[in-house]
């Protein structure tokens, strides 16, 4: 039997929920049954099936043909942004928001998100989230206790706090636990740039801001994201091939730099972007070198020592100054050039930060 809903979203602005699928049939049904649940009930979701080789594909094709406002799109796989590039596509509703497979909503997330906006006209809206480890245990992560409505100049200083210390102020990192105006981004031809394996929400977001004037963020925890802990999300693994591509934030950086420029000096500018840079160089290296094993450790060693042998990133690490909390072994090993002991530090800090001491054969 399929349900339908139609007599339910007469005169309701409907949201497209795009979700980009990709083996994950262990955990899909708890994240589509979260949608589908929304007491929101004007959805339309959209599951990209990018190239399963599990039973994904299936499990979505079964809930398309359950509930009307399910629609499923088979595509080769060709990575997350292509997935929710063609979600977008073919998305119809007033407003778009983004869920990933392995995630899941609370019942009140839509309707939390479409309120805020109803109230503040906000041209984005942002809601706090849980950060789920596997062990169950939650982190709540929210930016302000209250519902706070950011102008364009408010939010330039708080994506600069970002920049300076990016342990802090996470809310705009990431695509999900957001609502979206679909009207600018098909106006402004906002899209996730295909060629980032990393980073893309950022990329995507900044390009976004650049069209907003102001900013919602609800108080609602809204969102529950899981953390895996492994090397197994898109943002982790290290293809063999293509290890540069655990590097995706630095060029998703020239998106923000972008949305900053309208106030703030290029020196101010810079200064952050570098402090930034700084950090997510760091934590990449880390993910890099925890996945060391005999076959491509020359390669790694080879990619290091050209990434901190670049004129920028010379410039960059000179003048970093690590916030509390921040990296600071790494940045100064990476600064005197130090690329074995760089390597050494990283796959310590992945064998404590995952529990596996790398991949090591």
């Amino acid at each position: 039997m399929t349900i339908s809903t139609i007599g339910d979203t007469v005169g309701r602005d409907v949201v497209s929920v795009i979700v980009p699928v990709y083996n994950s049939a262990s955990y899909i049904h708890r994240c589509i049954d979260s949608i589908l649940g929304q007491n929101y009930r004007a959805i339309e979701v959209i599951l990209v099936d990018d190239g399963s080789t599990d039973s994904s594909g299936e499990i979505c094709d079964s809930y398309g043909r359950k509930d009307s406002r399910v629609r499923v799109m088979h595509t080769p796989n060709r990575g997350v942004s292509c997935a929710r590039n063609a979600g977008l596509e073919c998305s119809s509703g007033s407003f778009v928001c983004f869920v990933d497979s392995d995630d899941f909503l609370e019942s009140y997330a839509v309707k939390a998100l479409v309120e805020g906006h109803k109230r503040s006209r906000a041209d984005l809206v942002v809601g706090g989230f849980n950060k789920v480890k596997s062990d169950k245990t939650a982190l709540q992560i929210r930016d302000f206790p209250l519902d706070q409505l950011l102008t364009r100049a408010e939010l330039e200083e708080y994506t600069l706090a970002y920049l300076h210390n990016p342990r802090q102020r996470q809310l705009l990192m990431s695509s999900w636990a957001k609502l979206f105006r679909s009207s600018i981004i098909r106006d402004r031809k906002v899209t996730f740039r295909e060629e980032l394996r990393v980073a893309e929400d950022v990329a995507f977001n900044f390009d976004y801001l650049q069209s907003v004037e102001s900013v919602l963020f609800i108080k609602e925890i809204i969102y529950n994201h899981q953390k895996l802990g492994t090397y197994d999300s898109l943002s982790m693994k290290l293809v063999e091939e293509q290890p540069r591509g655990l590097f995706g934030y630095i060029p998703a950086l020239e998106s923000v730099s972008n949305f900053l420029q309208r106030s703030n000096s290029e020196t101010v500018i810079s200064r952050a972007i570098g402090q930034c840079y700084v950090y997510h160089v760091a934590l990449f290296m880390i993910r890099a070198c925890g996945q060391i094993n005999r076959r491509n450790i020359i390669k790694i060693y080879r990619l290091i020592n050209e990434l901190i042998s670049g004129s920028d990133f010379r410039t960059y690490v000179k003048a970093y100054v690590p916030a509390e909390g921040n990296y600071k072994l790494i940045p100064f090993l990476m600064r005197m050039k130090f690329v074995w002991l760089v390597m050494g530090v990283s796959w310590y800090e992945a064998y404590k930060l995952y529990g596996t001491g790398g991949n090591i054969k």
